[in-house]
């Protein structure tokens, strides 16, 4: 059982380290798949 607090805590600690982050790639994939869809209607 103690093997599996610390990966726990590692895993929420991860989380709380990567959920500003999410909102930023977020934006950024959004960003670049409204960018290739203007460039697909830009090209045909």
């Amino acid at each position: 059982m103690t093997s599996i607090w610390p990966s726990m805590d590692n895993c929420r600690a991860l989380g709380l380290w990567m959920a500003p982050r999410y909102a930023a790639w977020g934006a950024v994939i959004t960003l670049a798949a409204a960018f290739t869809l203007i460039a697909a209607v830009v090209i045909h």
